[in-house]
């Protein structure tokens, strides 16, 4: 049972990494997105920046990278969108992949 929860794991982590490969030659401020899982950082904007965050405003969508002081600010605009009555989305991805969190639970169920 074991071997087959490894296999699973090894499975989603391969397709994990061919999948962000594949989307991540692309700039962040590049991507047109349909949801906020579109938004993703390229390896380029890994050097850079932390986050790649989904923004709607007034209809408009797109996504915007920041580093850790640009995702402090742009959280607290956030935060008072609301109150001037405006509807702004605001959805951020870190740099840290689903990969590298696959690898660690693997890591820990071979251990264990």
């Amino acid at each position: 049972m074991k071997f087959y929860i490894f296999y699973l794991l090894l499975l989603f982590a391969t397709v994990e990494y061919i999948k962000s490969d594949l989307i991540s030659n692309t700039d962040c401020s590049k991507i047109k997105p349909n949801k906020a899982s579109d938004c993703v950082l390229s390896d380029q904007d890994k050097k850079n920046y932390i986050y790649c965050c989904y923004e709607k405003l007034a209809g408009f969508y797109y996504c915007e990278a920041y580093d850790k002081s640009g995702y402090d600010i742009q959280k607290e605009v956030y935060k008072a969108y609301p109150s001037m009555g405006m509807d702004y989305t605001f959805e951020c991805n870190s740099s840290v992949s689903l990969f590298f969190k696959f690898t660690i639970l693997l890591f820990l169920i071979i251990l264990f």
